[in-house]
């Protein structure tokens, strides 16, 4: 009997632990926004690579883009806070940098998009056409 009772109130705990933390997740899946990214590459003959630095270190390298192509991702944006993530092996993870540069010489080509205009505006989507004449550059298409 004293088992049965250490169990429900085991039982109990938990149920009373777990509520407030699934009302909480429901209330903060609404405030989810999804928002689009798109890197054109403005290129001749040049391909391009880009990066998403996640939270803790992590990093997200897409495909290689090709002359003429482009590449399209989601991300989401935390209504509340402004905080932008993306989705990584299944989990929602915070997004600290975007970085593109030309493939073939990434090290000294990188350059940083800017993904802060969807914490300061409304904007839906960002589109950014990235060039290489004399250096590497990705300026945003459409504001």
């Amino acid at each position: 009997m004293r088992r049965y009772l250490k169990l429900q109130l085991c039982f109990y705990a938990a149920l009373f632990m777990i509520f407030p933390a699934l009302a909480y997740g429901d209330s903060d899946r609404e405030a989810h926004l999804l928002r689009n990214v798109q890197v054109k590459n403005q290129q001749s003959d040049h391909e391009i690579r880009c990066q998403l630095i996640l939270a803790h270190f992590v990093t997200y390298d897409f495909r290689k883009v090709g002359p003429g192509q482009s590449l399209d991702f989601s991300i989401i944006l935390r209504a509340p806070d402004r905080t932008l993530f993306f989705i990584h092996a299944k989990r929602t993870m915070a997004i600290e940098n975007l970085l593109c540069g030309l493939d073939t010489n990434w090290s000294i080509t990188k350059t940083e998009l800017p993904l802060a205009l969807f914490q300061t505006t409304n904007r839906q989507s960002l589109v950014f056409e990235c060039v290489f004449n004399t250096t590497f550059a990705c300026n945003i298409a459409r504001l």
